[in-house]
């Protein structure tokens, strides 16, 4: 998980929403193209093209899904407006439900209507998380069950395909800076945390958390 520091909602999405008047009523339900495109666009782009949970790259088509922090479903009385607040929306991967079965559902599929102990909006959340050689996540407080049960039961964010990717990525990155300086490692740090024309790198977090607890 990375922290996502939020942007202005686009205009198109706004002026769709102040169209509002006693025959119609923006809803969830008739949230369509352009406007949803428009807003996954927007998303994405403060994301820097990664999922907001796992960091797998994700991109402006079907395999991307809308996320809300606080449920769609508890959106109601003072709060209805939520269901379509840009702030209240993350983008999330599909947590591979496109894909053939046996397949291990995560992300906002696997979460459905749970509670989040923390999320990518928290400046602190990716200090709550740490990253082994073979590339599980676990919580970087031993004795936190709320962080434990995010990855394991809410996210799942050890399924087979995400943890093979970072185990991947972990072992490339201790190969390529284990007789590193210490300026190699703090430029490459620096580097994972920008943007290239507006995209991070995949699972970016996961390499600076790596680097930062194996490497300086």
């Amino acid at each position: 998980m990375k922290y996502i520091l939020k942007g202005s909602s686009p205009i198109e999405f706004e002026d769709w929403k102040n169209q509002a008047n006693d025959q119609w009523q923006p809803s969830w339900d008739n949230f369509q193209n352009p406007e949803k495109k428009k807003v996954k666009e927007a998303l994405l782009i403060e994301q820097g093209y990664i999922c907001c949970y796992c960091g797998m790259r994700v991109e402006n088509d079907v395999y991307t899904e809308i996320e809300h922090i606080k449920l769609r479903q508890e959106c109601v009385d003072s709060e209805a407006y939520k269901a379509l607040d840009f702030k209240n929306f993350l983008a999330s991967c599909n947590g591979s439900t496109k894909e053939p079965k046996p397949r291990e559902v995560h992300c906002n599929n696997a979460r459905s209507n749970q509670f989040l102990a923390i999320n990518p909006l928290n400046p602190v959340c990716e200090d709550k998380f740490i990253y082994t050689y073979d590339g599980m996540v676990i919580p970087s407080n031993p004795s936190d069950n709320d962080i434990a049960n995010l990855i394991d039961s809410v996210l799942r964010l050890n399924a087979k395909k995400i943890k093979n990717f970072r185990e991947k990525l972990i072992h490339a990155l201790d190969e390529d800076f284990r007789d590193a300086t210490l300026a190699d490692i703090e430029d490459e740090i620096y580097a994972l945390s920008q943007k290239d024309n507006n995209r991070f790198h995949e699972m970016c977090f996961v390499s600076v958390s790596y680097l930062k607890s194996n490497m300086l």
